[in-house]
């Protein structure tokens, strides 16, 4: 498998970070201008990048433009390319298309969560650079804690406007639909492969949480899905209906930024890391972010998050003088969440054990990569056997099983 070469050394990497930091300059029409490169590193935060950050000061004007610079990781397991190819895709193309549609249509809150894109680059200096979110508010959500309930009804709604959107957009124009999607990658076959033992391994460990007779028929389904792993999981990640939209694809609340108010309420989220876009089932999204960050309490309210979705949904087809229940009617959410909701349960229970560990464990983990892939295996076991005897994980996982069961995912 092709693999992007990084490099370490402070000089190339300083190097990278001006030639970008000088392309950012130039389309912005500065003339008189200093470039800050920030050669320090962040990672952990994520699976597939290293990010720097980096600033243009404008000396006519003294204007500041900050930048957030995402880089493929150091170390060689897959091609990269293709996400970074993906991302930039959805920042040169799909979106300004989604953009000028809405705009067209005078809607009056449009979809807008995305950060200011400044360029992308596949071959040669590989990389993202978008505005720095940090620095204008914007911060993560604690990953190890649940979405609370406004964080819940503000993506729900917030991915109803995204998805309705893009849903619009394929029924009054299939054919600019498809030119726009025609280019885009779908990595989730090779991820599919790349994460399945894992998988398995983190389905086991949440499966030990569940009694064989307490938990009858989950204990059923779930010891049939990790006897048959492969083709469960390959089946969850692919979609052949005929409800689908443009999706995010790498929805956990790390690829979410969130901005607060002085007294603490969520005022906005930007959606970020568009790598693992593609055409799919809204569900895939919605499932995704839901098993990967609420609780019990909310995941027993999912009518409720599902409606709310439903009507941002339905004020967005309104823009455009479109029936809602013709695009795409709530009954028909509701069976795609039984239909394709096991993605997203998945990765829910996957990504719970990432969240629950300390960035600082994940980079040294991310850094025993770099070394070599079987130690990076070993010191990942180590750290899993632990983690599943934690009460913290086996809280999140069970009841994502019990969920799935219940509303009849599995």
């Amino acid at each position: 498998m092709a693999s992007t070469q990084i490099t370490t050394d402070k000089t190339d990497i300083k190097a990278d970070l001006d030639k970008i930091l000088q392309g950012i300059a130039e389309k912005l029409n500065f003339k008189n201008y200093e470039l800050i490169p920030n050669v320090s590193t962040d990672y952990g935060d994520g699976f597939v990048s290293l990010f720097y950050t980096g600033k243009v000061l404008n000396k006519d004007t003294g204007e500041v433009v900050s930048v957030a610079i995402k880089k493929a990781p150091p170390y060689q397991t897959f091609d990269y390319k293709r996400l970074f190819s993906n991302e930039g895709l959805f920042y040169n193309t799909i979106f300004p298309c989604l953009d000028a549609f809405q705009r067209g249509a005078g809607v009056l809150t449009p979809f807008e969560n995305v950060p200011v894109y400044y360029s992308s680059e596949v071959d040669g200096n590989t990389h993202i650079a978008l505005e720095n979110l940090k620095v204008v508010g914007y911060r993560m959500h604690d990953k190890k804690q649940y979405l609370d309930e406004d964080h819940l009804e503000y993506i729900f709604k917030l991915y109803g406007k995204f998805h309705g959107l893009s849903f619009v957009l394929k029924h009054k124009d299939p054919e600019k639909y498809l030119e726009i999607m025609e280019n885009v990658v779908n990595v989730f076959e090779s991820f599919s492969e790349l994460l399945l033992e894992e998988m398995r391994k983190a389905v086991g460990g949440a499966f030990r949480t569940l009694d064989p007779e307490d938990d009858h028929d989950a204990y059923i389904k779930f010891k049939n899905i990790i006897d048959n792993m492969e083709s469960a999981f390959k089946n969850a990640c692919s979609y052949t209906g005929k409800f689908s939209c443009i999706t995010h694809g790498d929805c956990w609340s790390n690829n979410m930024l969130f901005k607060y108010s002085e007294s603490g309420k969520l005022q906005d989220v930007k959606l970020i890391d568009f790598q693992l876009l593609r055409d799919s089932s809204p569900v895939h999204d919605l499932s995704y972010f839901f098993y990967s960050g609420a609780s019990k309490k909310d995941f027993d309210n999912l009518d409720y998050y599902l409606q709310l979705y439903h009507r941002s949904f339905s004020d967005m087809c309104s823009y455009f003088n479109e029936d809602p229940n013709e695009i795409f009617p709530f009954e028909a959410l509701k069976k795609e969440w039984k239909e394709n909701a096991l993605l997203g349960v998945l990765m829910g229970v996957y990504l719970w054990q990432v969240k629950l560990l300390s960035k600082e464990t994940l980079q040294k983990v991310i850094m025993e990569a770099a070394k070599d892939d079987e130690t990076m295996k070993k010191a990942w076991a180590v750290l899993m056997d632990e983690l599943f005897d934690s009460d913290e994980y086996k809280e999140r996982v069970r009841a994502i099983l019990i969920h799935a069961t219940q509303y009849g995912v599995v």
